[in-house]
Order: C-alpha cells, then sequence, then structure tokens
C-alpha cells in the first residue's frame, strides 16, 4: 500500500470544506522520497566551500538556533546541519566531507548536540513496546553506555543502532577539530549517559565542563545540562555566562518548590502531555517540548564558540 493518506473526494485546495466533502490531505513522502532528499557528502562540502570565509558547523542543530545566533549576533557563516534540512551525519560519505573541510581550514569551529532519548535515563519502561504502545525502556545503563546485551524489539535496535552512529560521527568530528584546534562544543542533559562512554571521557581529559539550568535562560523547565568546551578563546567568559545552575527554593512549608530565577514552580519534563490519550505519539512527550535551547542560552554558547 502507498504510504500515503486515504481520502474520498480529491478536491482543489482553494475550495472552502463542505458538508460531505473531503479534501485532499498532504501527502506523505515515502522513505524513499526522504532518502533522495538527503545532501550527498559532495553536497555538503560544496555548500561549505561556498561560503565566503570560514563557516561554524551547528551539527545536529535542531531548529538551528546556535548557527542563528552565531549568524546574526557575529556575522560568521553557519550552517545548521540538522537531519530535517537533508544532512544525514551518520553517513559516511557526508562525514567524510565534513572532516574534509576542518582538514582544508574551511571550517572555523562547531557545535554538536547529538540526539539523546535513547542514553536518556528517563526511559523506564518495563516491558519492550509493542507497535504503537507501551514506554520507552531502558537501553542502557552505566555500565553498558553502548547498549545492554538483551532481547530487543526490532524498533529498538534501530533506535539505539541510530543513537550509535550519531555519537561516532560526533566523535569523529572531535578528532579532525582537536588536530586542527578548532573551537568545538557538545551538549547533553547532565544526567545522560552518553557522558559515560569511554571514548568520549577520554575526549574530554582537556575540556572545559560548563553545567546550567535552562531555566536560568527563561525556560519553564529546570533541564538540568552539561556542555563541554574545547579551544575556545575566553573560557573564564564562558564559564560566567553560562553557568547558571537554580537555587530552588520552597516559600512555604508543604508548597512547592519555586524556581531560583522565575520564581515560579519547574514545569516536569516526565511522561507525556495528555495522560488520558489513547494513542501518545512521540512528539507527545514532555521531554521533546524541551529539545530547543532557549535563545538566550543559543547566543552564551555561540559567543563562547566564536
Amino acid at each position: 500500500m502507498p504510504d500515503v493518506w486515504a481520502c474520498s473526494v480529491i478536491v482543489p485546495q482553494n475550495v472552502k470544506d463542505k458538508p460531505g466533502v473531503t479534501r485532499e490531505p498532504p501527502k506523505k513522502r515515502t522513505r524513499a522520497q526522504e532518502a533522495r532528499a538527503m545532501k550527498s557528502g559532495a553536497d555538503v562540502e560544496a555548500e561549505i566551500k561556498s561560503k565566503a570565509g570560514k563557516v561554524f558547523l551547528d551539527m545536529f542543530g535542531g531548529s538551528g538556533r546556535v548557527s542563528t545566533a552565531m549568524s546574526s549576533e557575529h556575522k560568521r557563516p553557519a550552517i545548521n546541519l540538522e537531519i530535517k534540512e537533508g544532512y544525514d551525519l551518520t553517513q559516511g560519505p557526508v562525514q567524510v566531507s565534513i572532516i574534509r573541510c576542518i582538514r582544508d581550514q574551511k571550517v572555523h569551529g562547531f557545535h554538536l548536540a547529538p540526539p539523546c532519548s535513547t542514553f536518556s535515563r528517563a526511559r523506564r519502561g518495563r516491558r519492550c513496546p509493542k507497535a504503537g504502545g507501551g514506554w520507552p525502556r531502558a537501553l542502557r545503563c552505566k555500565e553498558h553506555p553502548w547498549g545492554m546485551q538483551m532481547a530487543m524489539s526490532l524498533k529498538e535496535q534501530m533506535h539505539l543502532k541510530a543513537g550509535n552512529s550519531c555519537l561516532q560521527a560526533s566523535l569523529r568530528a572531535l578528532r579532525a577539530g582537536r588536530a586542527k584546534r578548532l573551537p568545538r562544543g557538545l551538549e547533553q542533559p547532565r544526567s545522560s549517559l552518553m557522558w559515560e562512554i569511554p571514548e568520549l571521557k577520554e575526549e574530554m581529559a582537556d575540556a572545559i565542563v560548563v553545567q546550567a539550568d535552562m531555566c536560568g535562560f527563561g525556560a519553564r523547565w529546570r533541564k538540568p545540562t552539561q556542555v563541554a568546551l574545547w579551544d575556545i578563546a575566553d573560557p573564564v567568559a564562558a564559564r560566567k555566562f553560562l553557568h547558571k545552575r537554580c537555587r530552588s527554593k520552597r516559600a512555604q512549608k508543604g508548597q512547592p518548590m519555586l524556581c531560583g530565577h522565575t520564581k515560579l514552580p519547574h514545569e516536569i519534563l516526565s511522561g507525556v502531555h495528555d495522560p488520558k490519550a489513547k494513542h501518545r505519539p512521540r512528539s507527545n512527550f514532555k521531554t521533546k517540548a524541551a529539545q530547543e535551547y532557549p535563545m538566550g542560552f543559543a547566543k552564551e554558547l555561540a559567543q563562547a564558540l566564536a
């Protein structure tokens, strides 16, 4: 069956909704179409080298707030290398092209925010989820951060492999950046099991580690975060402006803890927005809402890496 939505009557988009008439819904792209939309290694290399001057790379950048801040605040060309923008950083040819650009001194610096979902300690499901249901269960632990040796569903295996591939791509970029002493950073939740990866621990031997709580930059949630920085121009300033920890206080006994910055209770990033919903899509998890950086945090991160 084609990977599109079914519809009863096809109606032009400019026709207003009428009783008994169904508007044609937008077609979903098939996986083959999405694969064709991905940029090749040659495309990525050509785009980097087409920019005037050295380029800042925002790798796994999501909505691209760090690259946006780098362009707007520091007038430096920046590219948001995000899967939704057509950049699959887990592909070997793409990695080779990026590393070649780093070695050819076409890159000023870069920031990494590899997907943290399978590294999250918030995965507390008790059973192997079936298609369309179940809570995500832990696939990693402190002793086995690359993945636990246990029976996994095909979906779990795919998620684990994807997380490992993104981390491996990040490690390759960090090593290439080290050889050229480029400003570089990596961000993850403070409790992420990614920090337990031996290869990353080795890379962090000389890193500047800064811890921050996102409520200090205007977020409704605390979201304890950790950033590792290497070869930046001003470590003192980075620590001063990025290191914003929350000192929660309780106004009165029996009342909830209040944020030390906003003086309001933190929004708890656990569970889903509508726990009574029959279907709980991935986009409904509360942790997903906090994936985007507050703009203040993105600006300070760009300042540190500029």
